[in-house]
């Protein structure tokens, strides 16, 4: 008699191209995780691995001060890298000027300017400079002055 139970779903996708997609993701991830404590010399903003295919690294870096500097420890993450992945032909760092371009975080974005506060005891040190220095300082240094007042 055949077996009528049905397949799950899981095995099924196993054997599709978004099987394969999803173990190479995963594989990527573990390289990736594994780079990160090698790569020290570079911060992790300015780098990024771009790809793991046919049996090469393709790195990818920010500028090329940061290529010139990785590839003073290419030969030195090679060697480290061929314990994990044996098969590992080479390592390929190419610039991205894309990985400068950082999203700012909404406390660094610029807010709109609001004019020093000028406190009362500031006004009246303003003031009694104003009186010694020459006409059109002390006009300067009045009308900051003048800021306290309107607080």
């Amino acid at each position: 008699m055949r077996d009528h139970r049905p397949t799950k779903t899981n095995q099924l996708l196993q054997h599709t191209l978004t099987g394969q997609f999803q173990r190479h993701l995963h594989e990527l991830q573990e390289i990736q995780q594994w780079l990160d404590t090698q790569i020290t010399s570079i911060p992790s903003a300015h780098w990024r691995l771009a790809n793991y295919r046919q049996h090469w690294l393709f790195l990818e870096v920010s500028s090329a001060a940061m290529k010139y500097r990785l590839n003073g420890q290419k030969m030195q993450i090679q060697t480290a890298m061929r314990q994990h992945l044996p098969q590992l032909m080479g390592i390929e760092i190419q610039i991205n000027p894309a990985l400068n371009k950082q999203t700012e975080h909404p406390s660094a974005v610029m807010k709109k300017s609001t004019p020093p506060k000028v406190s009362h005891a500031m006004a009246q040190q303003l003031t009694q400079f104003a009186d010694v220095l020459p006409e059109k300082i002390a006009e300067r240094l009045k009308k900051i002055a003048a800021l306290a007042s309107r607080d």
